[in-house]
């Protein structure tokens, strides 16, 4: 027989975060995209601390590529590099080009946010964040 098991309790955390998949597509020689894949360890904020954030336009263009007023991808870059160490506490799966993991810190993602690669890994960490707010994964 199937027994069910009781639902585990509420928790009340005054800092909650959330272990969420972040895919990133990049581009590839011959014009193919290669998705990679870490977690990423959220913070969880209310919608009063997320809609401040998105009121001010940071990641617009990720969100609503249609914004009345294009920014430059730098800029988008760098705003983006000053938000997200708010939003992102820590990531697993990460790796250097030698294969060896890198820790998290607010420094090596500004740094990555702000490279080559910073458009890309912009984008998926906005998807995963959109996610997380709807509560659930988007897709099929």
């Amino acid at each position: 027989m199937n027994e069910k098991k009781p639902a585990p309790a509420f928790v009340i955390d005054p800092a909650p975060t959330i272990k969420w998949p972040v895919t990133v597509s990049l581009p590839a020689d011959g014009g193919e995209v290669v998705e990679y894949q870490f977690t990423g360890v959220f913070n969880r904020l209310s919608e009063t601390a997320m809609d401040a954030i998105l009121s001010a336009g940071v990641g617009a263009q990720f969100i609503a590529p249609e914004a009345e007023t294009p920014k430059r991808m730098q800029d988008i870059l760098r705003e983006n590099a000053a938000l997200f160490p708010k939003l992102l506490a820590g990531w697993e799966g990460v790796a250097s080009s030698a294969g060896n993991e890198v820790e998290y810190s607010a420094k090596s993602l500004q740094e990555q946010i702000t490279g080559p690669n910073g458009p890309f890994l912009s984008a998926g960490l906005w998807r995963a964040i959109s996610e997380i707010r709807n509560g659930a994964r988007l897709g099929n």
